[in-house]
């Protein structure tokens, strides 16, 4: 409001919580004044609501349906839901469960982690997922908890052979900024990462940058390249004073008040009317170029969405497996067809290069694995004399453990290997203790027998 009121800005930039920006923006409509947000963070007012609210970055919603697409292209029916309890790791969940739904893909459970949660609460979490049938989890955190949660997983085992982890952009976007030794708990993680194109514009900016990083932070390791983020902010800027050289702002501006006076200087009911703002708004609303972080360009107040990367946890470093565009909406494992509308939707682990995994192999989790909390479904099988080749039930002499075999089992054990899931199963024998070899009662009473569980 200070800003507003005494100052005399022509725009804000910076609100970064939903909850900073809704009152901004709201504050920003009422004195003309443009808010920039470069924040990905949902939800976020529209236009209609704040008019002179802009956001220069794409929403994170937007990678939601490049997440769903990740897991149907490899046959996963279903997923766990791991995100922190804040604006961000909540304001994208019921859109990721949404997409989750139309992709036939089933929420098997969401878990919550606050924002300063202790270790041995992330472990005891863990614990419990690993009692659940599935394998496969969508992390949306950023990473000082993110990474938090991935060392406790290493420690846990969680990080092998037939386990599935994806991370959202709110680690993906900041790989390039780990520690490299926060790597070696990441091994095998899919993640969604904004694509930026390679231009030569970027590759001197980055050089000039790590140049001068250098000298001002002499005791921090420089990062291998520079943030999504750090990109977005820098284009943001660049498209505002782009848009004030084309802005007439006279020298002495006259700002018109709004309400009733008061000696308070932070009074809502005192904001002044901007009057340029307008005019800068329309400027910054029209305003494209080719930045560091690709093309921008506004739609509705907000920038048009950037391809994504599908990128792979190798060693200390992401590896490109493939790409997903929304204008496309389909996975290709070529960046030169990001730019085209062919039509045809494909999500198909075929257009991803080779992916390895957690535990280090290139052999795709299936996704689920027998519950150990789970109730077993019980199979009856029925005891008869003849036509053993077809069910047969032996009983060892020693300690009384059944074995049961024949064509029929073979057909149905055969039958769960085809699942997408896990069914967990026992075989009751309808066989009596006292009949050797016979049946406990009739087919009529077996049936009565296994209504009754």
């Amino acid at each position: 409001i200070d800003l507003l009121e005494n100052i005399g800005v022509q725009a804000i930039i910076g609100p970064v919580s939903p909850s900073e920006v809704e009152l901004v923006a709201a504050l920003g409509g009422k004195a003309h004044i443009p808010i920039i947000s470069f924040t990905e963070i949902s939800p976020s007012p529209s236009m209609a609501d704040a008019p002179y609210f802009v956001r220069t970055v794409q929403s994170d919603l937007y990678q939601v349906k490049a997440i769903s697409d990740i897991v149907k292209a490899y046959n996963w029916r279903e997923a766990a839901l791991i995100y922190e309890d804040s604006e961000f790791g909540n304001g994208m969940i019921p859109s990721l469960t949404e997409a989750f739904l139309e992709a036939d893909v089933k929420v098997a459970s969401r878990s919550l982690f606050p924002t300063d949660c202790k270790d041995v609460s992330i472990r005891e979490e863990l614990y419990r997922l690993m009692t659940m049938q599935t394998r496969v989890f969508v992390v949306h955190m950023a990473p000082p908890l993110g990474t938090r949660l991935f060392s406790s997983a290493l420690e846990l085992g969680m990080m092998s052979k037939g386990y599935a982890w994806i991370v959202t952009t709110g680690m993906g976007n900041l790989l390039d900024i780990l520690h490299p030794s926060e790597f070696d708990s990441l091994q095998g993680v899919l993640g969604v990462k904004t694509y930026i194109p390679e231009t030569k514009e970027l590759e001197n900016f980055t050089v000039r940058w790590k140049r001068r990083f250098r000298v001002e932070y002499t005791e921090i390791d420089i990062p291998r390249e520079i943030s999504v983020s750090g990109l977005w902010a820098y284009d943001t800027m660049w498209a505002l004073a782009s848009a004030l050289e084309k802005t007439e702002i006279p020298r002495n501006l006259d700002f018109h008040r709004l309400g009733r006076s008061s000696n308070d200087s932070t009074n809502i009911m005192e904001l002044t009317l901007s009057p340029t703002g307008p005019e800068l708004l329309e400027e910054i609303l029209k305003t494209k170029f080719r930045g560091l972080s690709g093309q921008f360009e506004l739609n509705g107040g907000q920038r048009t969405s950037n391809p994504f990367q599908i990128v792979n946890v190798i060693g200390r470093g992401a590896r490109v497996v493939g790409f997903w565009s929304p204008t496309m909406r389909r996975l290709t494992p070529n960046k030169q067809v990001l730019g085209g509308n062919d039509g045809n939707y494909s999500s198909l682990s075929k257009n991803l290069k080779m992916v390895v995994w957690p535990g280090e192999t290139a052999e795709v989790p299936r996704g689920w694995v027998l519950p150990t909390n789970g109730k077993k479904l019980k199979v009856g099988v029925p005891v008869k004399k003849r036509f053993r080749e077809y069910v047969d039930v032996e009983s060892n002499l020693e300690d009384g453990e059944k074995t049961v075999r024949g064509y029929c089992i073979d057909i149905f054990e055969a039958a769960l290997e085809l699942l997408p899931y896990a069914l967990p199963f026992e075989y009751v024998p309808f066989k009596s203790a006292k009949a050797h070899g016979e049946s406990s009662g009739s087919y009529n009473e077996f049936l009565h027998y296994m209504s009754l569980g």
